[in-house]
């Protein structure tokens, strides 16, 4: 690496570590350009080739959270060995649980109420944002070919056929094959935990509606159930 790339890279790093200190703080209100220069001690015109408004700011922490995120999640599965079906969905569950506890304002920044005037470029922000998707997509593929099949009557089979069609066409371009019921037992799973996990970061319930952590397995079990049907006792 050249010493330009090399000085990018840590400047990059430094915008990108400064602007989490400044979400930290503020939220996605308290971050601007001109803050971000204070904190860096630059003037605003130098970081315009990096970020030269709130926007490419707001984009750059976004991406950086759904890939954390992502990354965080993606250790964990693959420390569960790749036969263990329901081991590998409950590490899923529980990593992004404990990903959104110790990142409270960036799964804020990711998963609730939009920034206002902002709009995320897809071109910068898709492929992180649905890699967790893409990593439940192949557990679901990798349970239909074990055998496992979520049995959930005619009416779930019925809606699956009419419902799931777009979340059949993006499995797809991750070069993945799923059932219509496994597709939507799978998204349904993973309603069920954020879900959970939006209302104990935002106190849906109020703040002490829910022993969280009780709770949380007793979700994470209903997932399961819903994906690869009841275990035998």
């Amino acid at each position: 690496m050249g010493k330009r790339a090399e000085h990018r890279e840590t400047t990059e790093r430094a915008i990108l570590d400064a602007s989490l200190r400044l979400l930290a703080e503020g939220g996605a209100t308290g971050l601007t350009v001109r803050g971000l220069a204070r904190e860096l001690g630059m003037v605003p015109s130098g970081l315009y080739r990096y970020a030269a408004h709130r926007d490419e700011l707001l984009t750059l922490l976004i991406a950086h959270a759904h890939g954390d995120l992502a990354d965080h999640v993606r250790a964990a599965h693959d420390r569960v060995d790749v036969g263990d079906l329901r081991g590998r969905w409950r590490a899923i569950a529980h990593a992004i649980r404990e990903w959104s506890l110790e990142h409270p304002q960036e799964f804020a920044l990711i998963f609730g109420t939009p920034v206002p005037g902002y709009h995320a470029p897809p071109e910068r922000t898709e492929e992180p944002g649905t890699r967790v998707l893409v990593l439940l997509a192949r557990l679901g593929s990798d349970a239909e070919a074990a055998g496992l099949r979520p049995v959930l009557g005619e009416r779930f089979d019925a809606a699956a056929g009419a419902g799931a069609a777009p979340a059949l066409a993006f499995i797809a371009q991750a070069g993945l094959v799923l059932t219509p019921t496994t597709a939507l037992a799978g998204i349904s799973a993973w309603q069920l935990v954020m879900g959970s996990v939006l209302s104990e970061q935002f106190g849906y319930l109020g703040h002490e509606g829910l022993d969280f952590d009780p709770a949380f397995d007793g979700v994470v079990l209903a997932g399961e159930q819903l994906i690869f049907g009841a275990q035998a006792s």
